[in-house]
Order: structure tokens, then C-alpha cells, then sequence
């Protein structure tokens, strides 16, 4: 923002993210689903949710701009999202497939 790059950035930051959450949980519930992950549905419950706010944060942005106060908000949805779903939620998906795929094999 000092470098006057504000609206730059967060545009690259939010079309990457829309792309990359897009594949992501594509790819995430297809797999929880594949190997009948007992968790999918709150999985999906949550990365429906992340969609709802991102979207509410990219309408804010489109609205107000890229100012301080976005951004500080944006960091903390992001920060958040960080550590409560993908090293919690996500890390229990692996733990699951980690223990299915060691017994298929050992």
C-alpha cells in the first residue's frame, strides 16, 4: 500500500485464491470422498463457509478499495482460515488417509 500497489496487489491475491480454493477443495472432497472420509461433510460445511466469507471480502474490496482496514481484515480471515481449518481440519485428513493407506500396504 505504501508503494501505492494496494489495489495491485490484493486483486492478484484474490484471483489467485479464487482459483487455487477452487481447486483445492475440488480436489480435497473429491479425495475425502473417494476414501469415505468420516469428516467430509463438515469439511465441506466449512469450505463452503470459507466461500461464502471470501466472497463478502471480495465484495468489500470491489466496494471500498484496498484500504488499511481491508487489509487487516483480509490478513486475519486468511490467518485465521490457516490455523484453524488446514491444521486442523485438513491435517485430520491426513492422518485418516496416512492410517488407511498403512494398512493397505503393511
Amino acid at each position: 500500500m505504501e508503494a501505492g500497489r494496494g489495489k495491485e496487489e490484493v486483486t492478484e491475491t484474490i484471483v489467485f485464491l479464487k482459483k487455487y480454493v477452487r481447486e483445492h477443495f475440488c480436489d480435497e472432497e473429491e479425495l475425502m470422498i473417494n476414501h469415505n472420509f468420516p469428516g467430509y461433510a463438515e469439511q465441506r460445511k466449512e469450505h463452503n463457509q470459507f466461500i461464502k466469507d471470501f466472497l463478502a471480502l471480495e465484495g468489500e474490496f470491489e466496494a471500498k478499495g484496498a484500504n488499511s482496514h481491508f487489509v487487516v481484515q483480509a490478513q486475519l480471515f486468511l490467518s485465521s482460515w490457516l490455523i484453524n481449518h488446514i491444521n486442523k481440519s485438513d491435517k485430520a485428513i491426513g492422518e485418516f488417509l496416512k492410517k488407511a493407506f498403512s494398512g493397505r500396504h503393511g
